[in-house]
């Protein structure tokens, strides 16, 4: 019997769920690309404004403001981390163990937006110049932490059904999204001259010193 039906004299041919899926992929690709520039546009507009004059624009940062960021990247790399175990569990069909890394996703995102949330209250206490320059770049990085928040309930929502095609097929598409979301946070903190590696590293070491203590 044919899988093909009528309806109205027009004959429909089933949709093809891979072709759906690669289609849905390459449009949360192309969405990112267009995002990228966007984000590229603002980062760029906030090196141009550090050189043109770096009296007014470049933000000097006090120790505790350099906590927030220390805590932004670690938290995005435990983020990471957690991604690509998820991924790993997800492949692996352990519901149970891809449900607490999902958990703790996020966690860290929903951790990760109040820092930047408390980042952007700290920049507008600023000069007008500094919050021109930084503020946006902020609210870009509340906004992508909100919508892989956002995508971590939907996934939640569909981890409850007994029958797991649509949570297979939801995943591989949203992952997309935030392992971008988490790669972002961290290079936009370092291309805005927020923090250097160096200063990344030492920071990890004291740290670590303490705890050692």
């Amino acid at each position: 019997m044919s899988s093909e039906h009528t309806v109205h004299g027009v004959i429909h041919e089933p949709l093809d769920p891979e072709l759906i899926h690669r289609n849905a992929r390459l449009a949360v690709w192309l969405g990112l690309v267009s995002f990228t520039f966007f984000i590229a546009t603002a980062v760029a507009s906030n090196v141009y404004l550090r050189k043109w004059s770096p009296d007014k624009f470049t933000l000097q940062l006090a120790e505790s403001p350099k906590e927030m960021l220390w805590l932004s990247i670690i938290v995005l790399l435990v983020c990471g981390i957690l991604l690509l175990l998820a991924g790993g569990f997800f492949r692996a069909d352990k519901w149970r163990s891809f449900n607490v890394a999902m958990s703790l996703i996020t966690l860290c995102f929903f951790a990760y937006g109040l820092l930047q949330i408390w980042f952007i209250r700290f920049l507008v206490q600023q000069t007008p110049q500094i919050w021109t320059a930084y503020v946006g770049i902020a609210a870009i990085q509340v906004l992508l932490a909100a919508v892989s928040i956002i995508l971590l309930i939907w996934a939640a929502f569909y981890t409850g059904f007994k029958n797991k095609q649509r949570l297979r097929a939801w995943v591989p598409v949203v992952m997309n999204v935030w392992l971008y979301t988490v790669i972002v946070g961290i290079v936009v903190i370092f291309l805005t001259d927020l923090m250097t590696v160096s200063e990344f590293a030492d920071y990890c070491g004291v740290k670590l010193k303490q705890l050692i203590r």
